[in-house]
């Protein structure tokens, strides 16, 4: 099963009329994902073999974050620049990296790194 849109809105609860944006979204979410089992292969002659529940949860958590990061009131921050300015202030989207809820639903799937 690959991940669509349609279970990127059932995730986040969205409506049909955002379709395109979680379309959009889902691959953009499949590139990060697919970035990240390439750069953490440790022999890229065999590669780790995940499991397709496992790499479609990675991928939807993926989604969902970039998701709330496009969507979401607490993924901007409003502010000032100067003390004790009382304008409307400027706000700021906080930029994540979207791999963050990736990572530890993939680490268990793939063998430690060594140091040189």
């Amino acid at each position: 099963m690959a991940v669509t849109g349609a279970d990127l809105l059932n995730q986040v609860g969205g409506d049909a009329s955002d379709a395109g944006l979680a379309e959009t979204i889902v691959a953009k979410a499949q590139v990060y994902v697919a970035k990240y089992r390439e750069d953490s292969e440790p022999d890229p002659a065999a590669p780790v073999t995940l499991p397709e529940l496992i790499e479609d949860g990675a991928v939807l958590a993926c989604a969902e974050d970039i998701w709330t990061r496009t969507k979401s009131e607490n993924g901007v921050m409003l502010t000032n620049y100067q003390p004790g300015d009382d304008g409307p202030g400027v706000v700021i989207r906080i930029g994540r990296d979207p791999l963050a809820p990736v990572r530890p639903l993939l680490d268990p799937w793939y063998p430690p790194l060594g140091f040189a």
